[in-house]
């Protein structure tokens, strides 16, 4: 008999006395508490077993909206966007591709948003702004100038608003981009879903 022959002949005799002690019993235990009789639970529609620990919620509808912004002047650029009226925008990514002057080596973007739920100071008219840095990534230099990229996952509630600074209308949620030399062009997607004001 050759070897293979005989590791055939052995594996088949392991896993039939398996199979047997399997089938017998030898190894299981009760679960039964000590002194505790058994017990049968029955589970009908007009008396079902409660469930607890499970919280099903509505399936949430994907939104997004894209922002863009160029300037040419300051390096400074700010992608203004706008929320549906009544609606909570909850941001769960954000995505950007950032153009800046040779050099110029931004350290982020800057993600704006509105919070109502903060008490508002009267003496500022941007008290209830929330700021979230956005880090990027030095993607390549082309023609005209240097590429960032930014993508990163986040948390972020953002309502609708507008406020009036120093003369200049302002709509939130917002992405600025700042340190980009002479020039900045800055687009990208936020991603989320929408919630209901009401």
């Amino acid at each position: 008999m050759s070897n293979m022959q005989k590791f055939i002949s052995t594996a088949v005799l392991v896993l039939a006395a398996a199979l047997v002690l399997s089938l017998s019993g030898v190894g299981h235990q009760s679960a039964n508490a000590a002194g505790s009789a058994p017990v049968t639970v029955m589970n009908t529609t007009s008396n079902p077993v409660p469930v607890a620990g499970i919280v099903v919620t509505a399936p949430q509808t994907p939104y997004s909206l894209s922002f863009y912004c160029w300037s040419s002047t300051d390096g400074y650029c700010r992608a203004e966007t706008s929320i549906p009226a009544g609606k909570r925008f909850v941001i769960e990514y954000v995505s950007a591709m950032l153009l800046t002057s040779v050099g110029a080596k931004p350290l982020y973007l800057q993600m704006v948003t509105w919070d109502a739920l903060v008490p508002s100071d009267p003496a500022a008219s941007n008290s209830q702004a929330r700021n979230f840095p956005i880090p990027v990534t030095y993607a390549m230099t082309g023609g005209d100038g240097d590429y960032y990229s930014a993508s990163e996952k986040v948390l972020l509630v953002a309502e609708p608003h507008t406020v009036s600074n120093n003369g200049e209308t302002v709509t939130f949620p917002y992405v600025y981009a700042g340190n980009c030399g002479d020039k900045a062009l800055l687009h990208g997607v936020l991603t989320g879903y929408l919630q209901s004001l009401n």
